[in-house]
């Protein structure tokens, strides 16, 4: 088994690294996308891993099986900050600050999880701007956005992969709101400098994609 290079723990409140402390039980859901994302990468050499997610044993147990570097980002924790800042250049700076980058470690698999749900259109363009800035060419990003219900969670879901089929969900209240319901053509808009490699529609609703890197 391949050891994972775990670069950093950030530390974390509402979104600690511990499986526990959720009050709703999990929703085992298939991500088919993640799988092939999985398979592919254990086929190539040693990769980074740009995880939006706060760490996990199960996640860390996942990549364990693929040769990689880990990069923890813990969005959870760092979101509502994110979200209060109204000037953008304080935004490109506290992403400057979150996701500093390294030439020698350029990331080739960022996941987003569902976070980016909860970016408005220019955030979500200057995080994944930054994200491209940090990324080797063809660099392949995950990610799960609500598509066909106009309401969501009012917080990121929690995602605990069971294996690399599988993702365990975990809300963490029934707290509901409104779903920006981004398209294929919004995320396009946002996202200059990316592709829509592939994307299927899962049974809870959400799309799950997978955008590559052009520039």
């Amino acid at each position: 088994m391949q050891g994972v290079g775990l670069s950093r723990f950030l530390p974390s409140g509402r979104g600690r690294s511990e499986e526990g402390g959720r009050s709703a039980p999990p929703v085992l859901e298939k991500l088919p996308l993640f799988g092939e994302l999985l398979d592919a990468a254990a086929t190539r050499g040693r990769c980074v891993v740009l995880d939006f997610a706060p760490a996990s044993r199960t996640a860390l147990a996942l990549l364990n099986e693929i040769p990689c570097r880990l990069e923890i980002l813990n969005l959870a924790e760092h979101l509502p900050r994110l979200l209060q800042i109204t000037d953008a250049a304080d935004f490109r700076r506290q992403l400057e600050r979150l996701m500093p980058g390294s030439a020698a470690h350029p990331y080739s698999m960022v996941l987003c999880w569902d976070f980016l749900n909860y970016l408005p259109p220019v955030k979500l363009g200057l995080m994944m701007q930054r994200v491209a800035q940090n990324s080797a060419p063809g660099a392949q990003v995950h990610a799960l956005m609500a598509y066909s219900s106009p309401q969501m969670a009012a917080r990121p879901l929690r995602y605990l992969p069971a294996d690399k089929n599988h993702i365990q969900v975990r809300p963490d209240s029934a707290a509901q709101r409104e779903s920006p319901r981004y398209t294929p053509k919004d995320l396009l808009r946002a996202m200059p400098g990316y592709d829509i490699e592939r994307a299927m529609v899962l049974r809870n609703g959400y799309q799950e994609y997978i955008l590559r890197l052009t520039q």
